[in-house]
């Protein structure tokens, strides 16, 4: 089985690009696309760290064919992803995609090329997830489920795929999109966060691209593949964020897990509608209270006591839907994860 080229989107961000560097090094490609936007003229800082990224890829040490494609004046998110990505797809019939603060875990690279290869004659699969916000979903029963929407977090298509999205997003306009979307889905608030991006998107409100896409994939009826266990951590809910500023205490970076072969679906080319609600009510501020408790015993487990913290006060405070039993496990939680933090406070040299 051939290994795809891998795409890696970077920009100013030297500490996270190296970390996703050395996952791609321990694959070690035989194709490397590099797309890196500009420093901003508004932002002085911005020369320095951008020269700093693009130096890493000088760091590469394996036989690889390494395509730079280095913006000479800044872009903007959208324009140098899109741009980038054409360029990509007029050269390979499909890739790995990496943003510089996509982690992956080391089974995402193999998922991403055994479910290429099996879809990739197959117009009603459109991309190939990482990410699985869920964390896990139907394990070990199966390996990967569909859905109608998906997350680039992390993911992989083909150019068929690609050349398929509108990003002048004209279906806005269409007459009785949001019924249709609605009908599609079973989503309506869901339907009504999308269109609202979206118009900001194209009214230029928003430099993203990644809504165009959803839009064409929700209108032409395209899936995404998701592994049943999240292969991706997205390291960079921080203040360098551009569009997840703010989303660290409700919705925390998920954590990574493996994800053995042989990878088995189930029988059906179908959206699982109950993972699609599911993904949704995290999306709209209603997460299922034991996505949550799941979400704080990841988060424990990996030492991030003060984010388990948020999340549990931040799901008590919304007094959504939950068992007698769920709640006193996301008490007992938070008061685990309070009594953790006032603890590492007493330590000497230590903060909370």
């Amino acid at each position: 089985m051939a290994e795809p080229a891998v795409v890696l989107i970077l920009f100013r961000r030297p500490a996270k690009t190296a970390r996703v560097l050395e996952v791609v090094r321990q694959v070690r490609p035989a194709q490397l696309f590099v797309l890196a936007d500009a420093p901003r003229p508004t932002h002085p800082e911005d020369d320095a760290l951008c020269a700093r990224t693009r130096a890493l890829i000088d760091t590469i040490d394996w036989p690889c064919l390494v395509h730079r494609h280095f913006a000479a004046t800044h872009l903007g998110l959208a324009a140098r992803v899109i741009s980038g990505l054409n360029a990509v797809f007029e050269q390979v019939e499909e890739a790995i995609i990496l943003e510089d603060d996509c982690l992956p875990a080391a089974s995402f690279f193999p998922f991403c090329r055994e479910l290429l290869e099996r879809f990739r004659s197959d117009p009603r699969v459109v991309m190939v997830n990482g990410s699985n916000p869920l964390e896990s979903w139907r394990y070990p029963q199966q390996s990967y489920h569909f859905s109608a929407f998906g997350c680039h977090w992390g993911w992989a298509t083909w150019r068929r795929a690609w050349q398929r999205v509108d990003f002048t997003m004209h279906n806005l306009a269409r007459p009785g999109l949001r019924e249709e979307l609605i009908a599609g889905t079973g989503l309506p608030e869901l339907v009504d966060l999308w269109l609202a991006l979206w118009r900001a998107t194209a009214g230029g409100r928003v430099d993203t691209w990644d809504g165009a896409w959803t839009l064409s994939q929700l209108c032409e009826g395209g899936l995404a593949v998701v592994p049943a266990r999240n292969l991706i951590s997205n390291i960079g809910i921080d203040p360098q964020a551009t569009h997840t500023v703010g989303l660290a205490a409700s919705q925390p970076a998920v954590a990574l897990f493996s994800l053995p072969a042989p990878f088995q679906g189930p029988a059906a080319v179908a959206p699982d509608r109950a993972y699609d609600r599911r993904v949704a009510d995290w999306r709209v501020g209603r997460p299922a209270a034991e996505d949550v408790l799941r979400r704080i015993d990841s988060l424990q487990t990996e030492g991030r006591a003060m984010a388990a913290l948020l999340l549990a006060r931040a799901f008590k405070a919304a007094a959504l839907p939950a068992s007698a039993d769920q709640r006193l496990g996301i008490e007992a939680r938070a008061t685990e994860a309070l009594s953790s933090l006032r603890s590492r406070a007493q330590r000497p040299g230590r903060t909370p």
